[in-house]
């Protein structure tokens, strides 16, 4: 594994809503991709609680998700980085990335969701899977 900054959140509450639109209007994010939707990112049945890990370095989802599954995490999901966002300001210095959630745009390229912004602005938005960039890269474990 290449040398990463890691940093864990133990015990963070996901959200447990229906839908992910109820997921994201409960976040209240500034502005929302309009390509992130229930049929696009279906939500995945995961515990109230979860353990996260945040993995940052400059690298493309692929090689994210190398790294997460050798410390034992499972790639994390848009409602796990949107959970995230309720617990840290982190999002400020650079974006926080859900590589286990991937749509496939009209072009064919994957896309992943991503969180970013301050406090004023956070937004929802996606990055392309094989781009290669400093940021944050997240896992979870179930509690």
């Amino acid at each position: 594994m290449e040398k990463l900054e890691i940093i864990f959140f133990p015990m963070i509450t996901m959200p447990q809503k229906t839908t992910l639109l109820e997921i994201i209007a409960e976040a209240k994010f500034h502005s929302v991709n309009n390509h992130i939707t229930d049929k696009n990112f279906p939500l995945i049945s995961i515990g109230k609680v979860a353990n996260v890990v945040l993995l940052r370095g400059n690298m493309t989802s692929c090689l994210a998700i190398d790294n997460i599954k050798q410390l034992g995490y499972i790639p994390a999901i848009t409602q796990v980085i949107i959970g995230l966002k309720s617990v840290s300001n982190i999002q400020e210095y650079c974006p926080i990335i859900g590589p286990g959630s991937v749509w496939i745009d009209a072009e064919g390229k994957e896309r992943v969701p991503a969180v970013w912004g301050d406090n004023t602005r956070i937004n929802l938005y996606l990055d392309w899977f094989f781009m290669k960039h400093t940021c944050y890269f997240a896992g979870f474990q179930e509690q």
